[in-house]
């Protein structure tokens, strides 16, 4: 009998010498295996010099090497301005980026070659298990978008002769706290009565952050979820070595004349890496010697210096992590679990805990310190793999007790941010849905939420969602003053779960009310958050179902969905995984990513974004067909350039216009029209009333 099998790989900090590393393990569920694949992967690659071979599960001090990590920054078209203000990731492909136009088929090469040792061992532990991979899951940084999301999902799919569909994504955050929470909840409760958790993974290339809800039914099950989107920044322990590398090369330069050999780099950076955790913040008595003939040393200061830059962002991100866990302290008693390699150097920990006294937390928990975690290395990777064995349709999460409610935004307060109000009227569940009614300011603003364990709760039989046990879905802008009421509905479409959301405006009694769709849009289960999202690639488009007689064309936006992380304030830039099936896609055509993603590409860009007022009118012309949800960012050729490509773009350097702006179309008038909504039905569901 076949069995389906997660893999996951992460890359992750090793022991104290701060070596980076690629984990992999296979899960079994049916046959109860967990086949962590040893030993873990060197994931160093070398894709400059165009000499043979690219990947060698090893380090060649003679040869100039590049993280895979750092190379998927190349092949997903990050520019240097964006490397390093964005991901604060070390310099070294600029110079290169600028130099060689064949950079990227290079790093495509390397990282091919690193897969293919990968999937070797993969191909032989399934065969002598009699096993058959079917998702691949693979954790990543939650600062990556779709960009990134694509090219990995296109890379491995075509080593692993895998479909891209069955590639999924987790973020490292995610996934430490599924390992935690399904393997050391007991642990955590011994600490006192936490119900809710924020989990850094404090990674050599970035930190990621992530607060999970836990939900008692009994006092024996427990069941837990993603309630607050925590964005990730770059920098850590690889980016300090990087530093003291580049001023190592520096000074050996102007004190001998001569460029430091690869070589000589390789050793000063394997002693610095074997020792820094007793280097930098906090010992003020220990230097490097770069060189002894030449008496060449990194002094305390200069060590210390390089440790802050590398973790500059870090600690900015946390502080605002702890700052958002801190609005729970209340109802919630929340924890801080900080887990990777740099949060073993005691300058980390020490910093991590005097921010969380500062903003009046409890003491952060160590997570290699306090758990006794198997195979610590591969952590992550049984996160996601175990993470992604428990996955359920959109079906089962609204039978399982999921309710999403309508959150609206309060007035701006005396710093000028606004806030949201503590409860969200209930909107739909698998088995009810209501009209949210409500009058718009013209100012204020509103936003879907979802609590997953509705029935669960146990603050009183009050019929509305509380802010604090919900997670953000997407945000509605801002409406023009008036009186409103909402609807939404789940169904499947085209073979797609998709999320629909009807606006009415009332006018005055006298008038039927003008009705706009939005949607649908495709909505998915997240297995890493146990939460559903939207679908990050649909830029939404307005139609308008039913219009007063008298009613000309309103100043409305015909884009209203922005994306949670914007709604959250934390920037965040992770996207979906692949859809839930294989036929999801095939009807589906590509899509450009302007102004609107959920977690995607449109953030930054969204906001900017002007009010519906201030908009040119751009309704779409009156329609009753739904709008199909648009495809994911597009992998195949279009995506992984050939080396023919790579040069006519070298060449050429054209910029493709951009499209003349759409002009408005008048919409035809239409009888008012109401309906009547089976949530699961599909839209053959949507029948007109009599």
């Amino acid at each position: 009998m076949s069995h389906f099998t997660p893999i996951n790989a992460k890359k992750q900090d090793g022991d104290k010498d701060s070596n980076l590393s690629f984990a992999a393990i296979i899960l079994c569920p049916d046959k109860g295996l967990s086949l962590p694949l040893t030993p873990d992967w060197c994931p160093w690659i070398y894709p400059f010099d165009g000499q043979y071979p690219q990947y060698s599960n090893g380090i060649d001090p003679f040869r100039r090497a590049v993280s895979v990590k750092y190379g998927l920054y190349t092949l997903a078209g990050v520019g240097p301005g964006e490397l390093q203000n964005r991901f604060n990731a070390a310099n070294t492909l600029i110079k290169e980026k600028e130099d060689d136009v064949f950079l990227y088929v290079k790093m495509l090469n390397s990282i091919v070659a690193f897969l293919s040792d990968v999937e070797k061992k993969v191909k032989s532990t399934c065969e002598s298990n009699s096993l058959r991979i079917m998702p691949i899951v693979l954790t990543i940084p939650r600062q990556w978008n779709v960009k990134f999301e694509a090219v990995c999902r296109q890379v491995v799919a075509q080593v692993f002769h895998h479909e891209p569909l069955n590639v999924f994504f987790v973020t490292d955050a995610a996934a430490l706290a599924n390992v935690i929470l399904r393997e050391h909840l007991v642990d955590i409760r011994k600490l006192g009565d936490h119900r809710s958790v924020l989990f850094l993974d404090f990674g050599a290339h970035s930190m990621n952050g992530s607060i999970f809800q836990i939900v008692y039914e009994g006092d024996q099950k427990y069941h837990f979820y993603q309630f607050e989107f925590i964005t990730g920044a770059g920098g850590g322990s690889n980016l300090w070595s990087y530093l003291v590398g580049e001023r190592c090369a520096k000074l050996y330069q102007e004190k001998t004349g001569e460029p430091l050999s690869n070589e000589k780099l390789h050793a000063i950076l394997s002693n610095f890496n074997k020792h820094k955790h007793m280097l930098g913040p906090g010992y003020i008595n220990s230097s490097l010697i770069v060189d002894q003939r030449h008496r060449i040393v990194l002094s305390p200061k200069e060590l210390s210096r390089y440790y802050n830059m590398a973790h500059q962002g870090v600690w900015q991100m946390v502080m605002t992590a702890l700052l958002t866990l801190k609005k729970y302290q209340k109802r919630m008693n929340p924890v801080v679990v900080a887990s990777g390699g740099t949060a073993r150097h005691s300058a980390a920990r020490e910093q991590l805990r005097s921010s969380c006294n500062k903003v009046g937390l409890p003491p952060p928990v160590f997570a290699e310190s306090e758990f006794d975690i198997a195979n610590n290395s591969g952590k992550l990777a049984r996160g996601a793999a175990l993470a992604e064995g428990d996955r359920i349709t959109v079906r089962r999460f609204l039978e399982r007790g999921a309710a999403f409610g309508l959150l609206e935004s309060l007035a701006p307060g005396s710093d000028g941010i606004a806030s949201w109000e503590t409860e969200a009227k209930l909107l739909f569940t698998s088995t009810s849905q209501k009209a949210a009614v409500f009058n718009a300011t013209g100012m204020n603003e509103h936003a879907i939420v979802c609590d997953p364990y509705y029935p669960l709760r146990t603050e009183g039989s009050r019929p509305d969602l509380r802010m604090d046990n919900s997670s953000f879905l997407c945000r509605i802008e801002k409406l023009p003053k008036g009186q409103w009421s909402l609807t939404m509905s789940i169904a499947e479409y085209d073979g797609r779960t998709c999320l629909t959301i009807d606006v009415k405006r009332w006018w005055n009694q006298s008038q039927p009310p003008t009705t706009f769709r939005y949607g649908p849009v495709q909505i998915y289960y997240d297995a890493g958050t146990n939460c559903v999202r939207i679908d990050p690639t649909v830029v939404l488009r307005c139609h308008i179902i039913a219009v007063a007689d008298d009613e000309e064309e309103d100043e409305f936006a015909d884009e209203l969905f922005l994306p949670a992380e914007r709604l959250a304030s934390v920037g965040g830039r992770h996207a979906s995984p692949a859809p839930e099936t294989a036929d999801q896609l095939v009807r589906k055509s590509p899509v450009a990513i302007p102004t609107v993603a959920g977690g995607g590409l449109g953030s930054s860009q969204a906001d900017n974004a002007p009010t519906p007022e201030e908009r040119s009118k751009k309704h779409v012309t009156a329609n009753h067909e739904p709008e199909a949800a648009a495809k994911p960012v597009q992998s195949g050729a279009n995506l992984l350039k050939s080396s023919s490509e790579v040069l006519d773009e070298h060449k050429t350097r054209t910029r493709t216009p951009l499209p003349s702006s759409r002009r408005r179309s008048k919409r035809p008038r239409t009888e008012p029209k109401s309906y009547a909504v089976d949530p699961l039905a599909g839209y053959e569901g949507l029948l007109e009333k009599k």
